[in-house]
């Protein structure tokens, strides 16, 4: 009995002075591995974190791309309108050039009254005053002169446009702009009723000025442009006819005498 009692004890002893020497390297370890465990739960939450992140941003992308698909298209729609609303602009201006005879067309009694009213209301601006004398019509009279602003979609060289200005009415010809009043006039006219179609008129409204033996004159009068006729900013660089120019607040620009896609203004 006392030996058992002996070797009971001889165990104890031994199993403390191991412990004493093994335990402390156990709690290490059991920190390491509570660490590594922290460590991963960090990276998990800081994957986590980044794959949210990366979604919202690709949904942010797709919202500016949508959104930059959908302002194109909103563009692209207006250009569409803005191209309808200078068609309209040319297929009134046909109307109102059309043929003469569609005068001679009867009007039944009860509608004359209308009619007659409609055109004295329609035309006083086209009316001469008492100093001026009477204009075709759809020709705008001003200062003894009657002009007439033609929204051409021919290819038209300065000659071409100055005959087509003859054909429209026997004696007329391309606009020579001989004074101060006549320029105002015809800039303050061009921009009330034309630049919301600036689009089409780029190669501006062409007149008869030209530079001719180095010199910028009017060729239907042959008179010089005066100095008071004041020329657009950077003007003129380098060509040979003259327009008003649409983004210069119509005031005269050189440009090329070749064919080109051009409105004109014809005066008697």
């Amino acid at each position: 009995m006392q030996w058992v009692i002996l070797l009971v004890a001889v165990v104890f002893i031994s199993s403390s002075d191991g412990c004493s020497r093994l335990c402390p390297c156990r709690r290490e370890i059991e920190n390491i591995t509570q660490r590594i465990d922290s460590l991963g739960r960090v990276e998990n939450t800081l994957i986590h974190q980044l794959s949210m992140t990366m979604r919202n941003m690709t949904k942010n992308m797709d919202l500016l791309l949508r959104d930059a698909a959908s302002n194109q298209k909103m563009r692209e729609a207006l250009t569409r309108l803005t191209e309808k609303v200078d068609d309209m602009a040319y297929e009134i201006q046909d109307v109102n050039t059309g043929d003469e005879n569609c005068t001679d067309v009867e009007i039944p009694a009860g509608k004359q009254s209308l009619e007659v009213g409609f055109k004295e209301n329609n035309t006083k601006d086209l009316q001469p005053e008492d100093d001026e004398k009477a204009c075709p019509a759809t020709w705008v009279a001003h200062a003894g002169s009657c002009y007439f602003f033609q929204l051409s979609k021919q290819r038209l060289t300065q000659d071409s446009a100055n005959e087509a200005c003859n054909s429209k009415y026997k004696g007329s010809s391309l606009v020579a702009i001989e004074s101060v009043d006549e320029y105002n006039f015809l800039q303050q006219y061009l921009s009330s009723r034309y630049s919301s179609i600036r689009s089409r008129t780029t190669n501006g409204w062409l007149t008869s000025g030209k530079k001719v033996n180095g010199q910028w004159v009017w060729t239907t009068t042959g008179g010089p442009i005066s100095s008071g006729i004041t020329w657009a900013a950077g003007q003129p660089n380098g060509q040979t006819c003259v327009s008003l120019w649409p983004s210069s607040a119509f005031k005269i620009a050189d440009v090329y005498c070749s064919s080109y896609d051009r409105q004109f203004i014809c005066e008697i």
